[in-house]
C-alpha cells in the first residue's frame, strides 16, 4: 500500500468466478467427497460466541455457513 506498484480491490460480491469454483468441486468428486454447491457465507466480527437466537436468526436469512 506505501510502495510502487498497483493496489486493487477485489468486489465482495462474487469473490469467486465461476471457473475457479469448479475446481475443488471436481477435485473432491475425484476423491469421492460429498460437495454441497452453492451457499452464502455470513462473516461476523469476533471473537464472539453467538446466541443461539442470533444463529437461529442467520439460518432464517437463508445464510449457510455462519463463521467470523
Amino acid at each position: 500500500f506505501f510502495g510502487r506498484g498497483c493496489v486493487a480491490h477485489v468486489s465482495m460480491a462474487h469473490p469467486i468466478g465461476p471457473r475457479l469454483q469448479e475446481r475443488p468441486a471436481q477435485a473432491a468428486a475425484a476423491e469421492g467427497i460429498a460437495v454441497s454447491r452453492g451457499g452464502t457465507y455470513v462473516c461476523m466480527e469476533g471473537p464472539q460466541f453467538s446466541s443461539l437466537a442470533e444463529s437461529l436468526t442467520y439460518k432464517g436469512l437463508g445464510y449457510t455457513v455462519i463463521g467470523m
